[in-house]
């Protein structure tokens, strides 16, 4: 079962912004404050080029929450669905 998966959304002005979705268990990343590990049942995003240790965003219940705080948090307006891509 993959549960690493990559997205694009596009921008007003048609950029394609990629983020991926992933949960804990798939990480080695931990949260910036505390330093704990991630939640292992938990989502997360993040953009895609971005290199870190530090988790990018709070966890979420549902991979669909967190596939929608992607496009919000990260300040894009999607236009038009892209394909999702497997790992």
């Amino acid at each position: 079962m993959v549960l690493f998966r990559e997205r694009s959304i596009e921008d007003l002005t048609m950029e394609t912004k990629a983020y991926r979705v992933f949960r804990g268990d798939q990480t080695r990343q931990r949260n910036g404050r505390t330093g704990e590990p991630s939640n292992p049942g938990r989502w997360y995003y993040e953009p895609l080029d971005y290199v870190g240790d530090v988790l990018w965003s709070r966890p979420y219940d549902t991979e669909a929450e967190a596939d929608a705080a992607a496009v919000q948090g990260l300040k894009y307006r999607a236009v038009r669905p892209q394909k999702e891509s497997s790992p």
